[in-house]
């Protein structure tokens, strides 16, 4: 039952918690999951050496090891933008959604890119797994959800990095705002630049049968979906709220 999810984060982070550079994140994880593939699939018969642009490795020294349980272990790669979609399209099994993707995005820009990457590599794009993760926020205060979702996009809007993907979307002008009240230490004010046609277009949120209806149209693309509060820019009494709140409306009978 297991699945290997791999990502490759935003620079901001592997910089400032791991005191890692990777200038080529793309073409990182892509090689990486063939070196991935290379151990699982051969270490039991004894590895030999791996050559790729990045990564060279000759196992030196390593016996092989028993057999495994599987060697088709499936690999999922998480995304934000396209090319890291169209990689998923391409070379694995399945797909991540970020927690900033839509319904919309997903029903639209999404299944675009991952068809254009399973084109590249000759692959029927059915086959790869879409795990459709949404940013769910239900509650019968739909002022109260509408102010946290505000904040859970403007904390991420405030991140330079995420600067193009707002821009695909129409909200260039406002994340910009965000980021420049954001970085003058106010973040409430930041949120106030996120009006309700920007909270929507990244968050499920408000009276939940509106809620119930918008999960539902997401089924038409998902093979399995991840609903979690949202979380960056939110207190943890916030967060386990609508986690709670989730629980209720979609799983309690």
């Amino acid at each position: 039952r297991f699945v290997l999810g791999l990502g490759s984060s935003t620079r901001w982070i592997t910089r400032s918690t791991f005191g890692v550079d990777v200038p080529r994140p793309v073409a990182h994880l892509r090689e990486s999951v063939a070196l991935i593939r290379h151990v699982i699939g051969n270490a039991h018969r004894g590895l030999t050496p791996f050559e790729g642009e990045l990564f060279q490795v000759d196992f030196q020294g390593l016996d092989a090891t028993p057999p495994p349980v599987r060697v088709d272990l499936p690999i999922w790669l998480g995304a934000l933008r396209g090319t890291m979609t169209r990689l998923a399209g391409e070379v694995a099994e399945g797909l991540i959604g970020h927690p900033l993707w839509g319904v919309d995005w997903w029903l639209g820009r999404i299944q675009e890119d991952l068809a254009q990457g399973a084109s590249r590599a000759g692959r029927d794009v059915g086959a790869v797994h879409r795990c459709v993760y949404l940013s769910v926020a239900p509650g019968e205060d739909e002022r109260e959800a509408f102010a946290d979702a505000r904040r859970f996009v403007a904390a991420y809007a405030a991140i330079e990095q995420y600067a193009d993907f707002f821009a695909e979307q129409g909200f260039g002008d406002r994340a910009g705002r965000i980021r420049a009240a954001w970085a003058a230490g106010d973040r409430e004010g930041a949120a106030a630049f996120v009006d309700e046609a920007m909270a929507r277009a990244f968050v499920v949120y408000g009276e939940p049968d509106r809620v119930r209806e918008e999960v539902e149209r997401a089924w038409r693309v998902a093979d399995s979906m991840l609903l979690a509060a949202p979380s960056w820019g939110l207190p943890l009494e916030r967060i386990g709220h609508y986690t709670q709140q989730i629980s209720r409306v979609f799983f309690e009978r």
